[in-house]
């Protein structure tokens, strides 16, 4: 069912949306008879008096008219609706929480053809608009003046490129390099790309490195669109674009960088794979998972982080 608010594609069963959380049922209570009216009504289904255009709708189950009775006397009285307690019941709140852990937005119903491709893409495209306006910003910010700012290369850069002209003379150096300390080469099989495409220079060394900083952009907005919704995705797309750890990382020639890409497109292929029903889906997780070990060596940090989710998600959902 898409929502006429936001155009977001939910699921038939839904009664609110996934995105912004209105309802699709209804829209609005009745002010004369407290009736709940769908969407496409203008007057009233039970007692034919006018909808307020425009209202907000609910966000709760329909209201229910309040119940007549009719005493000896035979006066018509109502009875009001009890009101529900706003007290905080703190034990409730404290409880661990059930088996059953259900993801609180509907799983994808992907459909690949060229026009439910394009209908996606009209529906969302100032969102996807912004996307790439913020990439194309990322990427100047992260190229201007790259050889020379930072000026220079400090050790661990001048090891990548050194690293990167051994491949190209040798091919294959193993999964890591005694260089640095020790440190995964997954890396550097890309700066020796660079190297072999645009030659091997200080620039192409720091822009190996910079391509990998301007393709976390669009993976962060992936990464946050499908957890937690459009406007969460593009503010968190804006803060990594212009945040200046991540700047500053992307314009030097070490490895450190190629860390938060490969975390994002794992973070973002294991919540695909826990909404999802098809093996193929947490086979593809596993894989960038385990290519995210080549990358850097803090990438182990996050496999702790990875695990602890993933043995809560497996005790709450064990039914």
């Amino acid at each position: 069912m898409t929502c006429p608010w936001c155009s977001y594609e939910n699921l038939p069963r839904a009664n609110f949306c996934g995105d912004c959380g209105r309802a699709l049922q209804f829209d609005a209570a009745c002010d004369t008879c407290l009736t709940a009216n769908p969407v496409s009504h203008t007057f009233c289904d039970t007692c034919g008096a006018a909808l307020t255009v425009g209202a907000e709708p609910t966000t709760a189950a329909p209201p229910v008219p309040a119940k007549a009775a009719l005493p000896a006397d035979g006066r018509v009285t109502t009875q009001a609706v009890p009101q529900q307690s706003a007290s905080i019941d703190w034990p409730d709140l404290l409880r661990l929480p059930r088996p059953g852990l259900v993801w609180g937005r509907p799983a994808p119903q992907w459909r690949w053809s060229w026009r439910h491709v394009a209908a996606v893409v009209s529906r969302n495209r100032l969102e996807l608009a912004a996307v790439l306006a913020l990439t194309i910003i990322a990427g100047l910010v992260r190229t201007y003046h790259l050889a020379a700012l930072p000026g220079g290369l400090h050790g661990d850069e001048a090891l990548t490129g050194l690293d990167a002209l051994r491949i190209l003379e040798d091919g294959w150096i193993g999964p890591y390099t005694g260089s640095a300390l020790g440190q995964p080469t997954g890396p550097l099989y890309f700066t020796a790309l660079v190297f072999e495409l645009l030659g091997a220079n200080s620039f192409t060394l720091h822009l190996s490195m910079a391509l990998l900083g301007v393709a976390t952009i669009p993976a962060a907005y992936f990464l946050f669109r499908i957890g937690f919704g459009r406007w969460v995705a593009l503010f968190g797309t804006i803060a990594l674009t212009f945040s200046y750890w991540h700047l500053f990382f992307s314009r030097t020639g070490f490895m450190v960088v190629s860390m938060p890409l490969m975390t994002t497109l794992a973070a973002a292929a294991i919540l695909l794979a826990l909404r999802s029903s098809t093996r193929w889906s947490w086979f593809i997780a596993g894989i960038l998972v385990g290519l995210g070990i080549y990358s850097y060596n803090g990438y182990l940090a996050f496999l702790v982080i990875v695990a602890v989710f993933l043995a809560a998600a497996l005790v709450l959902g064990r039914d």
